[in-house]
């Protein structure tokens, strides 16, 4: 571990080079004669530096001991495409003879969006003339957690120096954190942002965001390029007893630096912490002139599973009553045939990892079905059914047919147990030819496995890069969607630069009935957190598949006594995620009125406008500050909130489930939720009745909270607000459905003259649509049968 044993020394000393105006709302930076730096927010210290060093030459050259030589230091102007115009201070060191150049552009007016003040600060680390040498010690699978440069660093609550004189020489007290961190993201967790509790370390860990209590301004901080080689460290320091240092660098296990190699942060400020997050994301996203203009099939319709958790999954095929099991293309045509005589319309299939040629140690051979699972081949599953498929894929074994070294036609990085591609042409052509067998999603999953299991993505700081974007390039030529699976949060961070990436899973695999023993972070339920950062990279959390009944669905690949006690709360998850809805139930066992809660009748999914995400004030509650729903288990946060938006209003959609006592949600606590200047009015399932009457809603406001019920699974609570349209009607929606008033849905509402509202309504082929609607105290219920093509109107 790298320490910092002469930071406070290092300081004391510093003198003011070149300052910012500290009296500026925003974020700045001061940049000391010494290379050391403060970050102020409005004009007050938010971090003071830790320390900066770089492993190379088999050296650590470091500001500690002076051992990193500061040579020059220059400020200019510039203008950046995206973020505008900047000013930049740049630092020129010596690391024995290697040259290291770090910087700090702190941009001026850079767009606002969502929670953002327009205030951003980009730092760089860069290598001129390469490195040579710069693994910590040799063992790329015991260096892959440190980091081998750092620039910047933060102590997490060591003062500034003394010499900063424009700002305040306490940092703000108290502050929270939220790190994003863990395979599938599924660690990610809040806390109390100081030396006990901050924060996860190595290169699992993605994005921090730390706030101040009361105020909730928030600072997300994490890597900006080259996202496959960056680290998101911490340190204790040992010149300040416990205290900690939170830094960001290169990997420490690389082998050596390519000359020219340039590596960011960003520093993104906003008030509330997911509405910082969206801004921080939707930055990325700018830079990289990313716009997400991929929404796959399993996005919007209806699919099966077989993934882990799944009923048919590895090897589980459907046993016939004499005993005997089919293959799995018969399972497949007859969980159609069932699914069609329940009305349930499945549009896709979720092929799992039990179909292709698996080689040694689990990694695939080669990624063709086998004859005894498909007799005819995927081509001839998509020709009987009709269905497309996600299908997926795991790491590449060592024996993969592909490979050069085995006999292929690809170049392979291939070492004793597992491989890599490293060829564009590969990638195109595996997409390519799934492409024909109805492939519209593929799920690569794995993906920390292969990263971390190989020294050739551990040593090469390029490599991981182009593997990823060589496969979304491949995606892209054949309009393909990819789903990320056991991504570190750089795999996603990643995406930023690739357009085909639609989703990643968000929580770990689905266990039917896991959710009543579980602990973080296995609870495969809770995907609120992780949602956030899917929201702001504008991705989809994919949430598991689930059975869809609660009796035991008999002859499982699993426990004999195992069901699934909480379907309708597993159910509901998957409608409020913007994700996959998958049901993955035995023939015969299936829900229908259930999974139908998700969908119109021709399986398109009834989502909201956003996923549902964590309330930022559970995240006050995690941090110490007390103002907060309470959990009933550790970091499973217990409320989540989204909405839709349609024709500029705005309906709230609060969930809470594990609330361990009653909780009054205010207009505050969801401000992404609403329009600030509505009314709202409150409801539940239970305050509507089926076919209209008397009934008396509260509203939502400043003065009349939602009060949120203690609950667990079975009893998760769901509750609405809709705004009050100008002639006094509140449009309730479809009550039948988990989001009720989805803009999948409801595609138009008009307010015209003399108080006329006019609905424009969408969905199957003469589907039927009850929209409930509250006006003086009494629910009414129209119905509105749509046309042929599926549309209709209703006037109220």
């Amino acid at each position: 571990m790298i320490v910092s044993k002469m930071i406070s020394v290092w300081l004391m000393a510093a003198t003011a080079w070149a300052k910012s105006a500290s009296t500026a709302s925003g974020l700045a930076v001061e940049v000391y004669k010494n290379g050391s730096y403060t970050v102020l927010l409005n004009g007050k210290t938010w971090y003071a530096s830790g320390p900066t060093f770089v492993h190379c030459e088999n050296t650590l050259f470091t500001t500690e001991n002076a051992s990193l030589k500061l040579t020059k230091t220059t400020q200019s102007t510039g203008t950046d495409g995206v973020l505008g115009p900047y000013k930049e201070t740049k630092l020129e060191w010596m690391a024995g003879s290697t040259p290291f150049v770090t910087s700090v552009q702190e941009f001026l007016s850079p767009p606002r969006a969502y929670g953002g003040d327009g205030s951003v600060v980009i730092f760089s680390q860069s290598f001129p003339n390469g490195a040579k040498d710069t693994s910590l010690t040799g063992n790329p699978q015991q260096d892959q957690n440190g980091i081998m440069s750092s620039w910047p660093a933060f102590m997490v609550d060591a003062p500034p120096p003394s010499t900063n004189t424009n700002s305040s020489d306490s940092l703000p007290d108290p502050r929270g954190f939220v790190t994003f961190s863990g395979r599938f993201l599924e660690s990610s967790k809040g806390g109390a942002f100081d030396s006990d509790h901050c924060c996860s370390s190595g290169e699992s860990t993605g994005p921090l965001a730390v706030f101040s209590k009361g105020s909730w301004d928030t600072v997300t901080f994490s890597p900006a390029s080259n996202f496959m080689a960056g680290v998101m460290y911490s340190g204790n320091a040992e010149g300040h007893g416990n205290q900690k240092y939170i830094a960001t660098g290169l990997m420490g296990s690389f082998t050596s630096v390519p000359v020219g190699f340039e590596y960011k942060s960003v520093l993104v400020h906003g008030t509330g912490l997911t509405a910082t997050m969206k801004a921080w994301g939707t930055m990325l996203l700018n830079t990289y002139n990313n716009t997400r203009n991929v929404r796959d099939i399993t996005l919007t319709e209806l699919g099966f599973a077989t993934d882990n958790g799944a009923f048919y999954y590895r090897g589980n095929t459907e046993r016939l009553p004499n005993g005997t099991r089919v293959n799995y293309e018969q399972t497949l045509l007859d969980v159609q045939k069932y699914a069609a005589s329940q009305n349930i319309p499945y549009k896709y299939w979720q092929l799992d990892s039990w179909w292709y040629f698996e080689g040694p140690g689990g990694g695939c051979q080669n990624w063709t079905a086998r004859s005894n699972v498909f007799p005819d081949g995927l081509a001839g599953l998509y020709k009987r059914t009709g269905l497309v498929s996600q299908a997926h894929n795991r790491y590449w074994a060592p024996n993969v047919d592909y490979a050069k070294q085995n006999g292929g036609t690809y170049d392979f990085i291939v070492e004793p147990h597992m491989s890599i591609p490293n060829s564009q042409q590969f990638w195109d052509d595996l997409m390519y030819n799934a492409s024909l067998w109805g492939m519209q999603v593929y799920e690569q999953d794995w993906l920390f496995t292969e990263f971390q299991g190989l020294n050739a993505t551990l040593e090469n700081a390029t490599l991981g890069r182009d593997w990823l974007m060589q496969m979304g390039e491949g995606a892209r030529k054949v309009n393909a969607g990819i789903q990320y699976c056991m991504s570190y949060p750089k795999h996603v961070l990643q995406s930023v630069e690739i357009p085909a990436v639609t989703q990643f899973r968000a929580g770990d695999d689905y266990g039917p009935g896991q959710s009543t023993n579980c602990h973080f972070p296995y609870c495969v339920y809770y995907i609120g957190t992780t949602s956030i950062v899917a929201w702001a990279l504008d991705l989809a959390p994919a949430k598991d598949n689930f059975w869809s009944t609660t009796g035991n669905e008999t002859d499982s690949p699993y426990s004999p006594s195992t069901h699934e006690p909480y379907s309708e709360m597993e159910c509901a998850i998957s409608a409020f995620s913007t994700g996959p809805v998958q049901p993955s139930d035995k023939i015969g066992f299936s829900n229908s009125s259930l999974i139908l809660q998700a969908c119109t009748t021709n399986g398109t999914l009834l989502q909201p406008s956003k996923p549902a995400t964590t309330i930022d004030e559970c995240f006050a509650q995690a941090a110490g500050f007390g103002t907060g729903p309470v959990a009933t288990k550790e970091y499973n946060e217990p409320v989540m909130s989204t909405h839709s938006q349609v024709s500029g209003h705005k309906w709230v959609h609060v969930l809470s489930i594990g609330l361990n006592s009653s909780f009054d949600l205010y207009p505050r606590h969801v401000p992404l939720e609403m329009d600030s200047t509505a009314t709202y009015i409150q409801y539940t399932r239970d305050d509507v009745p089926a076919y209209g009457g008397k009934v008396s809603l509260k509203e939502f406001s400043a003065t009349s909270p939602m009060r949120l019920a203690p609950c667990l699974y079975t009893d998760f609570g769901v509750t609405y607000a809709a705004p009050v349209l100008g002639n006094g009607m509140a449009i309730l929606g479809e009550m039948a459905k988990w989001v009720p008033l989805s803009p999948i849905r409801f595609r138009a509402i008009d307010e015209g003259a003399g108080g006329a509202v006019t609905i424009t309504l969408a969905g199957a082929p003469n589907e039927v649509v009850h929209v409930a609607t509250y006006h003086s105290g009494a629910i009414t219920d129209t119905v509105c049968t749509l046309n042929a093509d599926g549309m209709g109107t209703l006037n109220l």
